[in-house]
């Protein structure tokens, strides 16, 4: 009865070696496709987050420039000097109060908030490794590798 078990077992471990060998050939075969296939998918996923990133840096100085666009200018003077005793609600529209200089600033520190969290969203979408994919494959996969032993 021992001896059954014993060969049953080393049949078994022969079958699992064989089995272990034969998944590591199919590996070893499939390895190119698979870097291949790796390095086209977090290169395209980078340049999409690449392109995300400055299209919205892009939209970003846009709107800066209409929001700085519709802030009033100070009238110069009659005589041609800076004008230091400018009054907003002398040039506002008929009826605005000074309620409106309130809500201009509030809209300009609104819109600066919002700026500012737009610019810090496009500068972490900026990611320039699709470029190191497509200039030095092997050393991005190099790291790849090293990310993945972590």
């Amino acid at each position: 009865m021992n001896e059954q078990l014993q060969e049953a077992l080393a049949e078994l471990l022969g079958k699992a070696n064989n089995g272990i060998d034969n998944a590591g050939v199919f590996l070893a075969g499939e390895l190119p496709e698979v870097i291949q296939q790796l390095l086209s998918w977090h290169g395209l996923k980078s340049f999409a987050f690449f392109i995300v990133g400055i299209v919205t840096l892009i939209a970003l100085v846009f709107a800066v420039k209409v929001m700085v666009g519709k802030i009033p200018q100070k009238p110069p003077a009659e005589n041609g000097e800076p004008n230091w005793a400018y009054d907003i609600t002398r040039y506002s529209h008929i009826g605005d109060t000074v309620t409106s200089t309130v809500r201009l600033d509030l809209s300009c520190v609104l819109g600066t908030i919002f700026s500012l969290f737009v610019f810090i969203f496009s500068m972490s979408m900026i990611n320039i490794e699709w470029l190191q994919i497509w200039i030095a494959p092997k050393v991005w996969l190099i790291e790849y590798a090293a990310s993945l032993t972590k």
